[in-house]
């Protein structure tokens, strides 16, 4: 008899672990995907930050859209699908955010740490 419970308790720990497990590993794993093929970079340009009004998710992430303006005055809109909730402060709290690369895929946050690669729009 104990040994039936035991096995019961173990099947409910394990169906607990995956229930709860896998979900987690595919939300991570959704978000840190993209960041995985960020180009190389070779030179940063720090460009004034406007950000749009963003609501944060479970995972620490959240969906925004920033308007940089670049030294040159040309302004243009970035989507970050899958923006850390520190970055997201940094450009609050800052107004400014560095951009890796100029034409193509480019990618934002501090030279030598991008944190994500902006979808354009």
């Amino acid at each position: 008899m104990l040994r039936g419970r035991v096995n019961a308790k173990f099947a409910r720990a394990l169906l607990g672990a995956v229930v709860i497990g896998i979900p987690t590993l595919a939300a991570l794993w959704r978000h840190l995907l993209p960041n995985l093929r960020l180009p190389a970079v070779a030179t940063w340009t720090e460009a004034d930050a406007e950000l749009s009004p963003w609501r944060a998710r479970h995972d620490g992430t959240a969906r925004a859209t920033v308007t940089l303006t670049l030294p040159d005055g040309t302004t243009r809109t970035a989507t970050l699908p899958a923006a850390p909730l520190d970055l997201l402060g940094a450009i609050t709290d800052s107004s400014t955010l560095w951009v890796g690369g100029t034409t193509g895929r480019v990618v934002v946050g501090f030279p030598g740490y991008p944190h994500t690669s902006p979808t354009p729009t």
